[in-house]
């Protein structure tokens, strides 16, 4: 009658999945009983030792820990369905499939015995009964010692002598997993509130317990005639005591309470009732004969719990007289158990035994955590008492010493009847209890560990200093006299007086100077050194002129007593243009100062427990040692921190509980604070809050009377932008005053000159300056590498009105561990540019304040900012966290909240401040590249404008005229995009390298992520959680790998105004740009993105409207495709490869309202893998608007995305790629785009002027309404490639120069363009290389490839790219577009290049553009390789004006018997497995440029001149220029023709091209000589071609091979002749034989061509 009882695990991520769909409830089942199983084999497999076993289940559970203890809830989920139903339909229904393999995969073995306990309620619940031995605060402590003992009487413990193994078993009631924690109690170590809760399944599994969750086994509807008394008892929840009954996989099995004792094995007791067939159980007794539960042995067995059940059910029962009038009362367990074994006496038998103590048998003693000790107990009350006591705390002193993770409880501070407890209770009552001091990690709910804190990056962590512990001291300043000591030196002082320290004097500040001081010199040769005084030290004075020593501690011995320096002086009301000393209200450092508080660690720390509103407590993860009375900041996170709203909280430690509790593994320290706190702060697996330090021993602080500003305002004003436009941010209009908190005027200090600092452990509080530069907190300023050794840290910056600390044209130095709360301005500050190769390493930046209103405007551009005396520097207009100008620079581990954004990246194009006279002046910060980024996080900031990010690498500021310009949006300009590359001396070039960023992390962001105007980014490894827009990222080149975005966590968005407007916020994964762009995205994940109109709590997936942790705007959408107007299309931009889409809503969508713009028909992206689509194999996505035609919708085999607004996703089969061109035909036509038609924000749409479609009948306007797509002024074209080609047709006409531009298309896949023209136009078509140069008439590369004219289509479409055809009956032209480099076009000849043919020597590593990263290759067209065409036609200047052929046969793309049915496949219908593609086709073709073979007998080199290498033809040394040209009016009667050579600007009358033939003529030997030449200009001159002839001797003699007389101007001279020399034996050897030209005078220009010398 009753199944198999399920045992229901914490489970994983899948579940929620699974959930979700329709017949998968089994496989949920199935998957949480599978991860059940796996935890009972590694119970089993440890064996009996403690430790080892703890450590087992640990290390075996950790890489599920993260996934488990997030599923609590999802389990109650389901257990909230069961509730509807009785057990038997929701638990028989579901796995009975399961039911078999349950009983053997469980514990089991002839010699294990099962030790049982039953939970069925919380001590909490008042609607149910809580059982008696309910442990309650001390649950872990209760479980923990049970399992000890239980261990120690079993083979677990090989000393202990038995044969049985054992398992534990905790049988759970759903309602009584979640149970409130201890309840206030005080016990000398830690106070927790009444509002924690802890997970009694997850404290029992890490206890070694095989936990099963099963309901009572009946409802009251089964027995009515008893429901209204057992309601009041603890009866039908008690019962399921009896499901120890069913442990049939174990010879025995054992009914225990949580305050039964095991002292001897069981052996004998278990073998009797094992090998005795008549008895069933044997049990101890109570009060009297009665049942005692908590000691009960079973021989397990199905029949006999349905006995019991049958029996409860069948008998009737009485308040007075019990069951069936028995006088046995009880109506839980142990009443029906002692009726029924009343009734069964042979099966069920009495045993006494002293191997187990139960304090139920014995009421008096309660149970053991209950501390009690009555005056009143007799002899044998108070012996038994003892007794039981003792034996429990004795198994807890075994628990706690041999697998305790942590100190022990120390029992000697209490001496309340240690006979009895031991040491472990201070006085009667669980109030005096002390629990264990190893609290299981489990007892904090949904802890953090830190090591565990991310889901994705990873987070670097501070070294562990090595003198943390230590308590050696060596080499501290005051004992390094001798000293004069202050008191003695100045004994008597006014107020205000300054003083100057003697020459060569070291002077010892022993005890607080009470007088206030004024300026206080210390000369180079002298000291001013601060001892440590109990009583504590504190020094005022106006400021300090250090130019020798200024010393508190040292780096070996820390200042561990406390020193006060206060810093005195009224803000000048000029100070911001008129300067004062340095040392006015500061320290002006330089000589040295070294300053060394106690070292501190951490500095600061994450929750390692969610803080909710009243809790006056907080858990850290990790082991710090801070003190009590220590001032702490708890960071918000919240969605906004500014000075107007923000929910930062400041408090004061109480006690600081600092123990490691888990090896590491677990909470770090536990903090009680004086005060509670006033809001929520989260600390969930993805992110946790901040906890800083702020006290230090050594505090340097500004005055109170004089440092906090005067200008503070009462209220706010309206947010304007800087155009003065209203801002309303997430429903939110109101901001911090934009002239109050101007007037701030802290200390500071300034290490310059010659000087050096070493500052750590100092909390410098009410420093800095507002608006007056220079004056910062701490500011090391212009020592550039003079500062060996220089730090700040483990430090605290407070209530800062200007910076935390200024790096200025300094290097080399350490900025660590730094905690910075209530800034104004910039926090960490590289001041010009100029800094490199400093290291900011894990420092906090909370709570940072713009001066004046925040920068904001339109969606990328705002007004430019200028300097003031309200604003000195301009680009605190959008003060953030980190200020990083220049990224040579590591920058590690370190955190930011509020600001304008967490890290700023301004770009600066050259360095124009004070530090520009010390540094190059074509030094460019913007080309720097990373040194090291990684690590950092960013959360509640970038609030103030719609494109502002956590990491925002834009903003460029300058100097115009003297005064400083910040720009804090985009700027395109090319001095202002970032340009990052590594210079090569070598080679004296800086060849483009890309910037990395690493493990970053944002969270709680309402706009942007990670937001860059510029290119040349890679974001590796990155997470961001609860964010309007995850990346943005505006130019070519952004690679992002190994990202993580969660749109909504199920975390609440805090703003000032909610909940109305969380929905304001949007939830975007990524959006692809609309032109311009090359983005790669890999190995990455995107979850609850997207807008779901349908979202509801149990469907989950995306975001939804309705006011709930999973708000988020309606247009949101996992991926967005920006389609403003035709301004801008599209080219070859995206790609995506292994990309996983986890509960979306709204998958894809066009972010604008003019998606049928050819931007939006155009849209496309390369799914590399499939993993986007859905389709798990290649695929191009591009736009599914119906207005595209058939421009995508290719073939049949095409699927419609409809998730939104629609996509194709197109398989990409065989040679399919996309492909991009720019068709240029009309250059004041095209200079209107953006100007006075089709633009963003305005007239989107430019008029249609023809189309573009794919060649084919099944692709003409016939088949197609569209015609594919329309061309405009805008002509830019992205699609397919890989097919029968692209067919191009203006309405106008046919362009007479069509321009072909920033080509893109895969080396491998053919693309055509055909263009109809009139018959008998005649074409010239080049390409050239128009960044082509070359350095000498010798160079090898070429800049110019003249096609040629094939016979066909096909020929077109394999060649190497330098082909046309022109079909005669159409008058069709078609071309091969091809990609090649803009710095040649051969070398010299053309060939078709590949992605690994190199670049030019020296230039570029690869000839074709591309952005690749990991195997993912996006091509990079350029403006600068182009393509021209040029038609001689009739024409109005822009068109041909001739009617074209009516013919269409160009479309008859397929032979005879096939059809085409898609863009790049013929099929036969009879047969559609029969198909044929357009790349099937294969013609043998050259790869080269044709050239004119010259005869293997032809001594001359090149002369037809056709090769461009005509380095053979340069000899000698006089003066002339040459160049290649077209020969297009070749000599009658000869084979001359192409190419020809001009020679001009000559020197003499013999200068000019000549071609050595010494090692190829011979002598004696005729030759027939041929060439063709032309006087250029002048009057008619006589002409002759020679040879040169010099001996050994000297001699020269100069034959004649050719001559023409009075050859008229411009006409050719043909030379056709033999010639033959005879050289002179005597003169000597021939050194010298070369053919050259010769003129009458050097001012005839000529040209050349078709010479020829082939012997007879």
């Amino acid at each position: 009658e009753t199944s198999q009882p399920l045992a229901v695990p914490r489970a994983t991520e899948e579940v929620s999945w699974l959930k979700r769909r329709p017949g998968y409830k089994m496989l949920y089942m199935v998957t949480i009983i599978g991860i059940y199983v796996g935890l009972g084999v590694i119970e089993k497999s440890t064996g009996g030792n403690l430790r080892g076993f703890k450590r087992s289940l640990i290390c075996t559970q950790g890489s599920l820990t993260k996934r488990l203890g997030r599923m609590r809830r999802i389990l109650c989920e389901v257990e909230t369905e069961l509730e509807t139903s009785t057990f038997e339909e929701s638990f028989s229904a579901e796995v009975a499939s399961y039911a078999a393999d349950y009983d053997t995969t469980r514990p089991n073995g002839p010699n294990n015995a099962a030790f049982v306990v039953t939970i069925p309620s919380c001590p909490e619940d008042s609607s149910h009964p809580v059982a008696r031995d309910d442990p309650g605060a001390a649950f872990y402590d209760a479980a923990a010692v049970l399992r000890a003992s239980v261990c120690n009487c079993t083979a677990q413990n090989p000393e202990s002598g038995s044969k049985y193994s054992s398992t534990m078993y905790a049988i759970i009631h759903p309602e009584a997993i979640i149970c409130n924690g201890p309840s206030n109690a005080q016990n000398g170590r830690r106070s927790l509130q009444t509002s924690y809760t802890y997970d009694r399944v997850a404290i029992l599994q890490e206890l070694g317990y095989w936990v099963n969750i099963w309901r009572e086994p009946m409802s009251l509807s089964d027995i009515p005639h008893m429901s209204s008394q057992v309601s009041t008892q603890p009866g039908i929840r008690d019962l399921m005591r009896l499901y120890a009954f069913n442990l049939t996989n174990h010879p025995v099995a054992v009914m225990m309470s949580f305050d039964t004792v095991f002292t001897n094995p069981l052996d004998s007791i278990f073998d009797s009732l094992i090998n005795d067939t008549n008895k069933t159980a044997v049990y101890l007794t109570e009060n009297g004969n009665n049942v005692n539960v908590g000691a009960f042995c079973v021989k397990p067995s199905e029949e006999e719990f349905i006995a019991v059940i049958d029996t409860y059910k069948a008998t009737t029962y009485n308040s007075n007289t019990g069951w069936n009038e028995s006088d046995i009362l009880g109506l839980g367990s142990g009443g029906i158990l002692t009726y029924h074994a009343s009734q069964n006496p042979t099966a069920y038998q009495p045993i006494a035994t002293n191997s187990i103590l139960s304090f139920a048998a014995n009421p008096d003693c309660d149970a053991p955590w209950e501390c009690k000790y009555e005056q009143s107990w007799d002899n044998a009350t108070e012996d038994e008492c003892r007794e039981l006591n003792s034996a429990w705390y004795e198994y807890r002193r075994y628990f706690e010493e041999n697998w305790s993770k942590t100190d022990l409880v120390n029992t000697s501070l209490s001496n309340f009847h240690t006979d009895f407890f031991l040491g472990y209770c201070s006085g009667g009552g669980v109030e005096g209890y002390t629990r264990a001091a190893d609290y299981s990690s489990s007892l904090f709910n949904d802890v953090i560990r830190a090591d565990s804190n991310t889901e994705r990056v990873l987070i670097p962590q501070p070294s562990v200093p090595s003198d943390l512990d230590s308590t050696s001291r060596s080499n501290c300043p005051a004992d390094d006299g001798p000293f004069l000591l202050w008191d003695n030196v100045y004994p008597s002082l006014v107020e205000d007086q300054d003083i100057t320290l003697a020459s060569n004097t070291r002077v010892l500040v022993t005890e607080s100077i009470q007088t206030k001081l004024g300026k206080v010199t210390i000369p180079s040769d002298s000291a001013l050194v601060f001892a440590e005084s109990q009583n504590g030290i504190t020094v005022d004075a106006t400021g300090f002129d250090v130019q020798g020593l200024f010393q508190a501690g040292s780096e070996t011995c820390k200042y561990e007593t406390t020193l006060t320096i206060t810093l005195h002086g009224q803000r000048p009301s000029d100070i911001t243009t008129n300067g004062v000393d340095p040392s006015y209200k500061g320290l002006s450092v330089t000589g040295n100062i070294e300053l060394h508080g106690k070292r501190y660690y951490r500095t600061w720390s994450r929750l390692g427990r969610r803080v909710t509103a009243g809790d006056d407590f907080l858990v850290l993860q990790d082991s710090v040692n801070w003190e009590v009375g220590q001032e702490i900041v708890l960071v918000t996170t919240a969605t906004r921190d500014s000075r107007d709203w923000h929910q930062n909280e400041v408090f004061t430690i109480a006690n600081a509980d600092v123990s490691q509790y888990l090896d590491g593994q677990g909470i770090g320290a536990i903090l009680n604070l004086t005060s509670s706190a006033q809001y929520d702060h989260i600390a969930n697996e993805f992110y946790q809050a901040e906890v800083g330090l702020l006290t230090r021993k050594i505090m340097v602080q500004g005055a109170q009377d004089d440092s906090p500003p005067t200008d503070i305002g009462t209220g706010t004003c309206t947010f304007l932008d800087h155009d003065g436009n209203e801002e309303n941010v997430n429903g939110y209009n109101q901001i911090t005053c934009p002239d109050t908190y101007l007037t701030g005027y802290g200390g500071h200090i300034m290490v310059h000159g010659q000087g050096t600092g070493r500052v750590e452990g100092v909390e410098l509080y009410r420093m800095g300056q507002t608006n007056v530069l220079g004056r910062y907190p701490i500011h090391f300023h212009l020592l550039h590498n003079n500062c060996p050794g220089c730090y700040f840290k483990d430090s605290s910056v407070h209530e800062s009105y200007y910076r935390c600390i200024s790096v200025h044209a300094t290097h080399n130095i350490t900025v660590s561990e730094n905690v910075g709360y209530d800034v104004t301005g910039y926090c960490y500050y590289l001041e010009d540019g100029v800094e490199e190769d400093n290291t900011l390493s894990y420092n906090l930046a909370a709570h940072i304040h713009t001066i004046g209103f925040p920068a904001s405007g339109g969606p990328q551009r705002v007004n430019y900012i200028s300097a003031s005396s309200n604003l000195t520097l301009p680009a605190d207009s959008t003060a953030s966290g980190f200020y990083i100008t220049n990224l040579q620079n590591t920058i590690i581990g370190n955190v930011a909240s509020g600001g304008w954004a967490g890290y700023a990246f301004p770009i600066f194009d050259t360095n124009f401040g004070p530090s520009s006279p010390y540094y190059p002046s074509d030094f460019s910060p913007k080309k720097r590249p990373t040194l090291a980024f990684d690590g950092n996080t960013a959360h509640s900031t970038a609030h103030f404008w719609k494109s502002a990010a956590a990491f925002y690498f834009g903003g460029s500021l300058w100097k115009e005229n003297g005064q400083l310009i910040y720009n804090a949006g985009r700027d395109n300009s090319q001095e202002q995009r970032r340009t990052p590359c590594e210079p090569d001396p070598v080679a004296g070039n800086c060849p483009s390298v890309w910037n990395h960023i690493t493990n970053s992390k944002v969270y709680q962001v309402a706009n942007v992520g990670i937001g860059s105007w510029s290119g040349h980014l890679e974001v590796v490894g990155f997470e961001s959680h609860d964010i309007g827009l995850a990346m943005e990222a505006l130019d070519a080149g952004f690679w992002a790998d190994n990202i993580a975005v969660v749109c909504r966590s199920g975390e609440k968005l805090v703003l000032p105004v909610q909940p109305a407007f969380w929905e304001d916020v949007k939830a975007n994964g990524f959006v692809w740009y609309d032109t311009g762009q090359l983005h790669i995205i890999t190995n990455s994940e995107f979850r609850n993105c997207g807008y779901n109109e349908f979202w509801n709590a149990s469907s989950n997936e995306g975001c939804g409207k309705a006011p709930s942790v999973a708000s988020c705007h309606t247009e949101s959408s996992v991926f967005g495709l920006l389609t403003h107007s035709d301004e801008f299309n599209p080219e070859v931009m995206q790609s995506t490869r292994n990309i996983t889409t986890a509960s979306p809503g709204m998958m894809f969508r066009m972010n604008s309202p003019n998606t049928d713009t050819v931007s939006g028909r155009t849209q496309s992206w390369h799914d590399v893998d499939g993993s986007v689509s859905g389709t798990n194999q290649p695929t191009l996505i591009a736009s599914g608007l119906s207005s595209a035609g058939k421009w995508w919708n290719v073939d049949d085999d095409v699927i419609l995305e409809t998730n939104r607004d629609p996509l194709y996703f197109i398989p990409k089969i065989g040679s399919r790629s996309l492909a991009h061109i720019r068709l240029e035909w009309d250059a004041s036509l095209h200079s209107t785009v953006g100007v006075t038609q089709c633009f963003n924000g305005g007239n989107a749409f430019c008029p249609h002027l023809g189309f573009i479609r794919h060649l084919g009948a099944a692709f003409n306007s016939t088949n197609d309404n569209e015609e594919g797509l329309p061309i405009t002024a805008q002509p830019e074209v992205v699609g397919l490639a890989g097919g029968y080609g692209w067919f191009f047709k203006l309405t106008e006409g046919s362009p007479t120069n069509l321009v072909i531009k920033q080509v893109e298309v895969d080396p491998s896949t053919p693309l055509t363009l055909s263009i109809p023209y009139p018959l008998g136009t005649n074409f010239t078509v080049k390409a050239k290389a128009t960044k082509c140069w070359r350095s000498s008439l010798c160079d090898k590369y070429t800049c110019e490839e003249l096609f040629h004219s094939v016979k066909s289509v096909e020929e077109v479409r394999f060649s190497a790219g330098n082909a046309y055809h022109i079909d005669s009956t159409t008058g069709v032209l078609t071309i091969r577009i091809v990609m090649f480099n803009r710095k040649y076009t051969g070398t010299p000849h053309w060939k078709l290049p590949t992605w690994d043919t190199p670049g030019r020597e020296g230039q570029e590593e690869y000839a074709l553009g591309r952005f690749e990263r990991a195997g993912v290759l996006l091509p990079h067209g350029t403006y600068e390789s182009i393509i021209e065409i040029s038609a001689d036609c009739a024409n109005n200047g822009i068109y041909c004006t001739e009617a074209l052929s009516t013919s269409t046969s160009y479309d008859n793309v397929c032979r005879e018997g096939y059809v085409q049915n898609s863009y790049d496949r013929c099929c036969n219908p009879l047969d559609l497995d029969d198909c044929e593609y357009a790349e099937d086709i294969n013609i043998i073709l050259p790869s080269e440029s044709p050239t004119t073979e010259e005869s293997s007998d032809d001594i001359i080199i090149n002369g037809d001149f056709e090769d461009p290498l005509i380095c053979p033809w340069i000899y000698g040394t006089n003066s002339y220029d040459v160049a290649l040209v077209e020969n297009t009016n070749p000599a009658n009667g000869t084979a001359t023709g192409g190419k020809a050579i001009t020679v001009t600007n000559r020197v003499a009358s013999y200068s000019g091209i000549e071609q050595d033939i010494l090692d190829s003529f011979q002598f004696s030997t005729t030759y027939h000589f041929k060439a063709t030449m032309k006087v250029l200009n002048g009057a008619p001159s006589n002409i002759a071609i020679k040879i040169k002839i010099r001996y050994a001797n000297g001699d020269n003699t100069y034959p004649t091979v050719g001559w023409k007389s009075n050859s008229p101007v411009g006409e050719w001279a043909v030379f056709d002749t033999t010639f033959s020399f005879t050289a002179d034996p005597s003169k000597g050897e021939v050194t010298i034989a070369s053919i050259y030209c010769e003129t009458p005078g050097s001012t005839v220009d000529y040209m050349v061509d078709g010479v020829s010398m082939t012997p007879i």
